[in-house]
C-alpha cells in the first residue's frame, strides 16, 4: 500500500473510475442504439454527437485510470 494518509483520495479515485466506466458504457449503448445513418433526423444527430463525446470521455478515462493505477494496494 503506497497511499498511507491518502485513503480518502484512494476511495474517491476508485469511485470516480467506477462512475466514468458506467457513463462510458451508457455512451457506448447510445452509439449502438442510435446510428449515424438513421432515417430519423433526431437519431442521426444524436449519433453524430455521441461519437466525439465518447472519444473525449475515452481520453478522460485513460487519465483517471493512470491516477488510479498509481495506487498500490
Amino acid at each position: 500500500m503506497n497511499y498511507s494518509g491518502h485513503e480518502v483520495l484512494r476511495k474517491d479515485v476508485a469511485l470516480l473510475v467506477e462512475k466514468i466506466d458506467m457513463f462510458y458504457m451508457q455512451l457506448f449503448e447510445f452509439e449502438r442504439k442510435y446510428l449515424y445513418n438513421a432515417d430519423d433526423l433526431t437519431e442521426r444527430l444524436t449519433a453524430q454527437l455521441m461519437k466525439p463525446i465518447k472519444n473525449q470521455m475515452q481520453d478522460i478515462y485513460k487519465k483517471v485510470i493512470a491516477v488510479d493505477s498509481a495506487f498500490k494496494d
